[in-house]
Parts: structure tokens; C-alpha cells; sequence
């Protein structure tokens, strides 16, 4: 779990955003999804704590999609994710939150801004060559498994 949990519609977004007519200059195509309470097995936590983990997994997402001039912020996502771990009694709460952003700069490189809080990832924000996935700019604070895998084998 150490990219967002809905990093896979990125690549999408990434193709819709350069597709023509995804969007108008007026004003920005959106999207708003609110989904679960959903529960699965979190085979992450489970390899990473060494007992079975089970994690419900509850929020929104909210997209807009922007001009098709081709530069500039082409697509903005905002992330409001709740996460409850539980393993046995044991419970850990969690978030992934934060706006994410893919832009096109003068020269038609694309660039993807991940910015908040990433579960067992990083707080603070990363920058990513989005046609090669070459991380650019490295966040300054990591946040691994370390405290979750206390509480949920206490």
C-alpha cells in the first residue's frame, strides 16, 4: 500500500486528459465517487505484521478534469480515504488524504504531483515524471509500517 490506493486510475486519467473533448474551457469535467464500507484481506499488513489483517476501507474520490489546450494542470484529484486495520481485537485507523495532480508543461512533459498523506508511504508530496514514473522529487517524511504493526500484534 505504499502509493494510493486508487494510483491505478491515474493512467487513465492520464489518457482521458489527453484525449480531445474530455473537457471545455469553461468549465472542468468532474467526477465524484464515494464508496464502501468495504472489507478485505490486506495481505500488505499481513506479510508486514506477521498475522492476519483484515482492513475496511471507506471514502471519496473527486476528480476534475481541465482544459485540453495541452498545458497546464490537466487533471486534479482530491483523496478522502478512512482505513480501519483490525487483526484479532486489535484495531488501527488510518488515512490517505491529499489532492494529486497531473500537469503539462510547455515543452509537453507531463508531470504527476502526489501531495498529503500516503498509508505507509510518505506525508508530504511527491513529484513523478508521469510518462516514465521516474520519481523527480522525493518526499521529505516516510511513514513505514512500523506503529500499525505494533497496535495490531499488541
Amino acid at each position: 500500500m505504499k502509493k494510493r490506493l486508487m494510483i491505478s486510475l491515474f493512467a487513465g486519467v492520464l489518457m482521458a486528459a489527453m484525449l480531445p473533448g474530455v473537457a471545455s474551457a469553461d468549465k472542468p469535467d468532474s467526477f465524484k465517487d464515494r464508496f464502501g464500507p468495504e472489507t478485505f484481506h490486506d495481505e500488505f499488513l499481513t506479510e508486514e505484521c506477521g498475522v492476519d489483517v483484515y482492513t475496511t476501507v471507506q471514502g471519496m474520490v473527486q476528480g476534475r478534469f481541465f482544459g485540453e489546450d495541452g498545458k497546464g494542470v490537466l487533471f486534479v484529484n482530491n483523496v478522502n480515504i478512512k482505513l480501519v486495520a483490525r487483526a484479532g481485537d486489535n484495531t488501527f485507523n488510518f488515512h490517505d488524504v491529499g489532492s494529486d495532480l497531473i500537469q503539462q508543461g510547455p515543452d509537453g512533459s507531463m508531470t504527476l504531483l502526489v501531495t498529503g498523506q500516503v498509508p505507509f508511504g510518505f506525508k508530504g508530496v511527491e513529484k513523478t515524471d508521469a510518462n516514465t514514473w521516474e520519481v523527480i522529487k522525493e518526499p521529505n517524511r516516510t511513514v513505514d509500517t512500523t506503529e500499525a504493526c505494533r497496535v495490531l500484534t499488541s
